[in-house]
């Protein structure tokens, strides 16, 4: 697990990266929880019932799918906007199954957590392995591709 920062200079900039900009659209969106005027809780789990027919293959029954973040992002978008920003907010999404295979064919899930606190957001980082393996080069080949994102969409960060 990768932990790192973004301080108070950078969460404005970072809020709208991720709410306005399509750099997280193509991750799956695991949950969302937002404090405002009332709690939002969104589950990503999509609904097997509103997904076309040639989106599902037999095999796929049982499998459980993600929304994609670009697709809820407008609707939590609604939820901060505004004067007073929410005392409590946690994204929780995954790395798509493309890039999944790209990162290591040894990954079953790759995570990004970010937790809105009063002036930064913390964000670490988590891998879960398809075979049980002590070897860690999953866990850093996925903290190598998150320093790249953020480099890349220029967002500093700084470790503790």
């Amino acid at each position: 697990m990768y932990v790192f920062y973004i301080r108070d200079g950078e969460v404005k900039n970072f809020m709208n990266k991720i709410l306005r900009e399509q750099y997280f659209d193509d991750f799956d969106l695991r949950n969302v929880e937002i404090q405002s005027f009332a709690k939002f809780d969104i589950d990503g789990k999509a609904d097997k019932n509103f997904m076309t027919d040639e989106s599902l293959e037999d095999n796929d029954i049982d499998k459980v799918f993600f929304c994609k973040w670009g697709r809820i992002r407008p609707y939590v978008f609604e939820f901060v906007k505004g004067k007073v920003k929410p005392s409590y907010m946690k994204f929780v999404i995954s790395a798509s199954r493309e890039l999944l295979e790209s990162v290591s064919d040894n990954a079953a899930a790759l995570f990004l957590n970010f937790v809105f606190e009063k002036d930064r957001v913390v964000c670490t980082t988590g891998t879960a392995q398809k075979n049980f393996s002590l070897d860690k080069k999953l866990d850093i080949a996925w903290e190598e591709y998150v320093k790249g994102l953020f480099r890349d969409i220029q967002i500093a960060v700084c470790e503790e």
